[in-house]
């Protein structure tokens, strides 16, 4: 009689079937299955949760009126993520197996490779549509033993394999899957995918007989490596481009879907931190120009011709800095998912900056605007420079722009070796340049200050834009400052701090080079009565008169400092004991010589001094102390004296 085999989807439709005689058959419902042993009826349902335990149930079958035994299996196929039924039915007369040609040839009609494996006799049972994937015919390539399976396989997976196909002989897997590339006759590597599960075992539970098919999955992993291809490609373009781009949901929670890497250097955010928090962008726009972020995103949801709207707005980076931005984004919505935004964020910051700094510099006369150039040969030149450029160095701007060598030459020679020293270290590191420098005009030395950034040229060249402005009245300022910073007030001599600071210098080159240094620690006898007979005005006369003689005796190099009301200190390299004495001497003699007339009335002034030379061990404190413990014995010897110590 006739055999029948069928093939129903998970849903109980029929897909296909080897004979006429199911045709009317539309569902597996319209079958009626029996349990061979006790003739329960089992439904649908039953079967399915019976198959997901055993990989065949053989059963009784009526339909049409007519009986039929055979049996139902259920077999998946991850790959193409489908369920299928095989019922195999054979009249009441013979019994039907999967390996009935009926059954091959539904599965064949599926486009799949059916395989079967014997263990007991290492066969593996296959059709041509199996030999066709690796470039075979079905004779040439059979039979086929595990062996030669596996020799097949590329060598990177050999380890997999096994581990597989072990751990469902083992009844770790419900089947045996693994995807892996083989190779075919020519020796091209196939990506195919292989399912199985063992379907019958022997008394001690091991596996008698395997079912399975095979997959070919080369077009897929093609189109897979290519779309991996394109899509490391896009990441590549994206980290080079200097913006970012962004999805944000167009709802009033603005969540961030997507963002790109680029985010963290131009904002400092880790992109974790952003992605689908509510309203996390907008929190961080400066309030002021939030308005200015909502009127362009209304009117992106408005435009249809112009889709693209441009919005420039303050927004606060990790480091709490305000920067501008360039936000260029569209709205979406497509009808299948909700309504978003796509868009591409610059840091106009440094456009910005840059163009407000102009507009400052041309408000400023003394100023100078121009662009500085050093092409691909090395040759350096001012292709732009404003009027102002050749009252500060004396050189047309038409020459400047032909070699900045010419402009170059008016600088001063010390300042010019440092200038060069920051062109070349911004040209390096092409980075912000800025120095100090001298120019000296008509027997007039001025300062001035440069500061330019330098940006690489598609010719090969780096253009620098900057400023020259001249700080000559800030420089003597400096000078003015840090001179009130080291000398006293009253008499213009160096005071206690910086005189530690020289001194304590002095004292060490004099030590490392073995020369002598001497200490002159000097006291105005009797000052405080001179201020409180005379007054301050008049002991601050004194004072200065007493510097004068005491200035008149020193060398240039030679140190003076007030280090107290009425103390004096003087620091002396290259000056023996015996030198000292006779400077002290001299400096005692000047001032008890000279008369200070205030109110018309003399005054007449004394000092004690305490001299002391350096040991190889001295510190510069040490010898301070024993210049004044001379200076304490010739007060206790009666004052105008000079001591040694």
């Amino acid at each position: 009689m006739h055999t029948i085999s069928m093939l129903f989807n998970e849903l109980g439709e029929k897909v296909a079937a080897s004979s006429q005689r199911a045709s009317d058959i539309v569902s597996i419902d319209d079958l009626i299955f029996h349990q061979l042993d006790n003739k329960q009826v089992l439904s649908f349902a039953s079967l399915q949760s019976r198959l997901m335990k055993q990989a065949r149930i053989d059963v009784s079958i009526y339909f049409q009126g007519d009986h039929y035994i055979g049996d139902v299996i259920r077999m998946e196929y991850t790959g193409n993520t489908q369920t299928v039924f095989v019922v195999n039915a054979k009249y009441i007369a013979q019994r039907a197996h999967i390996s009935t040609d009926d059954s091959n040839n539904i599965i064949n009609s599926t486009d799949i490779a059916p395989w079967e494996w014997d263990i007991s006799t290492d066969i593996i049972k296959i059709n041509e549509h199996w030999a066709n994937i690796q470039g075979f015919a079905l004779d040439e390539i059979s039979p086929v033993t595990a062996t030669s399976w596996k020799d097949s396989l590329h060598p990177d997976y050999t380890e997999l394999f096994n581990y597989e196909l072990q751990r469902h002989f083992k009844g770790e897997t419900r089947q045996f899957e693994i995807e892996y590339p083989i190779y075919s006759k020519d020796k091209d590597l196939v990506w195919v995918k292989d399912f199985g599960q063992v379907v019958a075992r022997d008394a001690q539970g091991q596996p008698e007989r395997i079912l399975g098919t095979r997959l070919n999955l080369t077009n897929v992993k093609i189109a897979q490596f290519k779309l991996n291809d394109l899509q490391q490609q896009l990441d590549n373009l994206m980290d080079l481009s200097p913006s970012l781009t962004y999805k944000m949901c167009a709802d009033a929670d603005e969540r961030i879907q997507f963002i790109t890497q680029s985010t963290e250097q131009l904002l400092g955010y880790d992109v974790d931190d952003i992605l689908w928090q509510p309203k996390w962008w907008r929190q961080r726009i400066a309030p002021q120009d939030l308005w200015e972020y909502d009127r362009c995103r209304d009117i992106a949801k408005t435009r249809l011709q112009q889709p693209i709207m441009d919005c420039e707005y303050r927004f606060i980076n990790k480091e709490g800095e305000e920067v501008w931005l360039i936000d260029r984004v569209r709205y979406v919505d497509n009808g299948y998912e909700s309504p978003y935004f796509i868009g591409t964020i610059l840091d106009l910051s440094e456009f910005v900056t840059l163009n407000q700094h102009f507009k400052t510099l041309s408000l400023l006369p003394p100023g100078v605007i121009y662009q500085f150039q050093q092409d691909k040969n090395g040759h350096y030149s001012f292709p732009y420079a404003s009027d102002e450029f050749e009252n500060i160095f004396g050189v047309p701007v038409e020459e400047a722009a032909r070699d900045a060598n010419i402009p170059f030459s008016m600088i001063n020679e010390e300042d010019l070796a440092g200038i060069h020293k920051e062109i070349e270290r911004s040209t390096r590191t092409v980075t912000e340049s800025n120095a100090e420098f001298r120019i000296t005009r008509n027997n007039l030395t001025r300062w001035y200050f440069f500061q330019a950034k330098p940006a690489k040229q598609k010719d090969g060249s780096l253009l620098w834009s900057g400023q020259i402005i001249d700080i000559t009245e800030r420089k003597a300022l400096e000078q003015q400052l840090e001179q009130q910073a080291i000398t006293d007030d009253l008499t213009g001599v160096y005071n206690r701090r910086f005189f530690m600071e020289k001194a304590h210098q002095m004292l060490v080159g004099c030590q490392d080079s073995s020369r002598p240094f001497t200490l002159l620690c000097i006291d105005l006898d009797h000052f405080k009565l001179v201020n409180d007979t005379y007054g301050h005005f008049c002991g601050d006369q004194v004072l200065i008169e007493a510097v004068k003689k005491m200035q008149s005796a020193l060398r240039s190099d030679d140190i003076l400092a007030r280090i107290g009301g009425e103390e004096f200190i003087i620091a002396l390299a290259n000056v023996t004991l015996d030198n000292a004495l006779d400077i002290a001497n001299r400096i005692r003699r000047d001032i008890r010589m000279f008369t200070v007339f205030c109110n018309d009335t003399p005054i007449f002034q004394t000092v004690t001094i305490g001299v002391v030379e350096s040991e190889p061990d001295n510190t510069l404190t040490e010898l301070m102390k024993r210049g004044d413990n001379a200076l304490y014995l010739g007060k206790k010897s009666g004052r105008d004296q000079t001591m040694t110590g």
